[in-house]
């Protein structure tokens, strides 16, 4: 007797953008990139867009986006990370497995998908080091699509834990090991979270803050340590987050919209979901197309 497979049962996804001032054309095109990729088509979808735009930007989104499920206008404070600590500090307490709501669906998905806009890109040309050479990052959309696009098909609904789709590269406790910059920070962030002191034997970071992530990763670390990232990003004119970073320039000053904290966080995301063995920099790079070796697997 011939044996059948089980029927497929889609996973939940949620993509959740962080948006500032990204036209509407450009952000409809790549949400329709992102529809026609199997993590989009197989998957039970849901597209959140957090924006710090003014009045007149959300008030286009809400009439130009297609296929999008809710916008939400917050406050422009503590850059892309200060929206995804958001939007997973509201959904925390029901995805827990005692919650009520977590049984009627109101809590994280299975799998999220973080990214943010884009606009900074349409405006600089900004020369990065990567992989011994120059390279000019000038997107109006998706940073980095040149690595997003072939990864995104690396997504596994079985394995995938965290998936960066960005560049990963090998940081010692913030320095950047390509030369971009000291970001001090990244070991204190990486203190708290994994709970044992920053070796010099480098850590896993990745660029840009896109990326892919499991409920299970979410949800292994505590409620409070994603509540003291967001008041910190969330401080207020005059508090000495503001003071630190004066010598990086990228975006402006550092500032509420713009604190120093925030570029530390968006390097540290693979080891918060405990995603942090630096060999992974050297195995996967730009150009590796291999999913084996260019993500975390819960199993």
């Amino acid at each position: 007797m011939r044996l059948q497979n089980p029927p497929y049962t889609p996973p939940t996804l949620d993509i959740v953008f962080s948006h500032y001032a990204e036209p509407v054309e450009l952000f409809q095109e790549f949400i329709d990139l992102l529809r026609s990729r199997s993590l989009v088509s197989r998957s039970e979808t849901r597209i959140v867009v957090y924006s710090k735009g003014n009045d007149s930007i959300v008030d286009a989104l809400r009439e130009g986006l297609k296929d999008v499920d809710e916008i939400v206008q917050l406050e422009n404070f503590g850059r892309e990370g200060g929206t995804y600590l958001r939007h997973i500090l509201q959904s925390y307490n029901a995805s827990l497995p005692a919650s009520d709501q977590a049984a009627q669906g109101k809590g994280l998905a299975e799998f999220t998908v973080f990214l943010q806009d884009r606009t900074p890109f349409s405006f600089h040309s900004t020369y990065l080091r990567l992989e011994s050479e120059y390279a000019v990052a000038s997107h109006t959309d998706a940073a980095w699509r040149w690595i997003l696009e072939p990864r995104l098909d690396f997504f596994d609904a079985g394995r995938t834990g965290f998936l960066s789709l960005g560049p990963y590269v090998k940081s010692d406790c913030g320095f950047d090991m390509l030369g971009n910059g000291d970001f001090k920070r990244v070991k204190d962030i990486f203190v708290m979270f994994r709970e044992t002191l920053c070796a010099p034997t480098f850590q896993l970071t990745s660029y840009a803050a896109q990326f892919v992530v499991s409920r299970r990763r979410i949800m292994a670390n505590s409620y409070q340590k994603y509540k003291t990232l967001q008041d910190l990003l969330l401080s207020p004119e005059g508090h000495w987050t503001y003071t630190e970073g004066g010598g990086f320039y990228w975006a402006g000053p550092p500032s509420p919209t713009n604190p120093y904290l925030g570029h530390a966080i968006e390097r540290s995301w693979p080891f918060i979901f405990n995603c942090g063995d630096p060999v992974m920099a050297d195995r996967c790079t730009d150009s590796t197309y291999d999913k084996e070796v260019c993500q975390c697997f819960d199993q």
